[in-house]
């Protein structure tokens, strides 16, 4: 996520929609909680048409009460 921010930022700035905000570091994913669930950036725009795209984030992480991870 941190590095496609950045590459939206710096490379592609000119000609692709802005990145949503994001938290800045993985100590703020983690104290918000957002390792733990699927999230939804974006999804709140000031504009119409919206200033950037909605993205869902989907951690990569076992489920929080420690089951197995279900996978079909």
């Amino acid at each position: 996520m941190f590095a496609t921010r950045n590459r939206t930022t710096e490379v592609t700035a000119a000609v692709a929609q802005r990145f949503p905000p994001v938290p800045d570091n993985l100590s703020d994913i983690r104290r918000l909680g957002l390792s733990l669930r699927t999230t939804f950036f974006g999804c709140d725009p000031t504009q119409n048409p919206p200033e950037f795209p909605l993205m869902i984030y989907i951690p990569n992480a076992p489920p929080a009460d420690g089951s197995d991870p279900v996978t079909k």
